[in-house]
């Protein structure tokens, strides 16, 4: 299942640019420190989490009695509809009529087939984004912390985006189906068409999914995170590297530094960008 999650992230990074709640309405809220448990990506020594597939919460800047100035939603007027590339196909029928279980009036039906394992097909309407503005003091409050939490394996939430509508599927298989029905012009990928969160859709089957979340309501689907990383380094080892030994001086330095907290560190909130979901692979699918 992890490795799934994790591939949810990744697609909707690679579509959107932003880093997906896995999974889709999770409750999460601005000011959670948070921990990726499958997150990590690199080779090692240098594998570092990144935010991808599940989280847990590990405390609040309420509970370390730091204050965070949130301010009033930002409404986003665009919606989000994709589908991965290569591996979701979609075929609408705009001449279906009738009505289906829940009252909702039939002006069309779109089929999707998922055609590899971990495809997604995305739609999120209406967002609303939260989020702190006062992170210049938070970061001046948590240096107080610096000690008192495992900072290279956390990081903070920023701001986090709310779907007034959201219908959400990924495929478990390669040959998992979803089948709508509805007003379902704008839920045709690349389509342009208008929809809100007072669009009727219904679902008339589905099949073969690692999670489906329908046409709901208040759907998280976003969130923006930094890391408390260190600047610089209070603690450097007494170490002299051999012509042998597969890494320099200055190598050694950053992950003894990295590993080993010291009074003398100094922490910056830095921004998480949502590439660092992605392996070094995966920018292929990006050309």
């Amino acid at each position: 299942m992890s490795g799934l999650q994790v591939k949810y992230s990744k697609e909707v990074a690679k579509e959107l640019t932003k880093i997906p709640v896995v999974l889709p309405g999770a409750p999460v809220e601005v000011g959670q420190i948070i921990h990726f448990p499958f997150g990590r990506r690199g080779i090692w020594p240098f594998r570092k989490p990144a935010p991808r597939g599940a989280f847990s919460v590990i405390t609040t800047l309420e509970n370390l009695k730091i204050k965070p100035q949130i301010g009033p939603p930002d409404e986003d007027g665009d919606p989000y509809v994709f589908s991965s590339r290569k591996s979701v196909k979609v075929v609408a029928d705009f001449g279906a009529q009738g009505t289906i279980t829940g009252g909702v009036t039939s002006n069309g039906s779109l089929n999707v087939s998922f055609e590899a394992e971990g495809a997604v097909y995305f739609a999120a309407v209406d967002c609303k984004t939260t989020k702190i503005t006062n992170l210049d003091q938070i970061q001046i409050d948590l240096s107080k912390y610096a000690n008192q939490i495992t900072w290279n394996e956390t990081f903070l939430v920023t701001s986090v985006t709310v779907a007034g509508k959201a219908l959400i599927m990924q495929s478990s298989t390669k040959s998992a189906k979803l089948d709508l029905v509805g007003d379902i012009k704008g839920l045709v990928t690349g389509s342009g068409a208008d929809i809100s969160a007072n669009t009727q859709i219904g679902v008339k089957t589905f099949k073969e999914s690692s999670f489906f979340k329908p046409w709901s309501d208040n759907v998280t689907v976003f969130f923006e995170v930094s890391r408390f990383t260190k600047k610089t380094f209070g603690y450097q080892p007494d170490i002299k590297t051999s012509r042998m030994s597969p890494f320099d001086t200055i190598e050694i330095n950053q992950i003894a530094g990295e590993l080993v907290n010291s009074e003398n560190d100094k922490y910056i909130l830095e921004p998480v960008s949502a590439m660092e979901i992605l392996d070094d692979e995966d920018f292929n699918d990006l050309v």
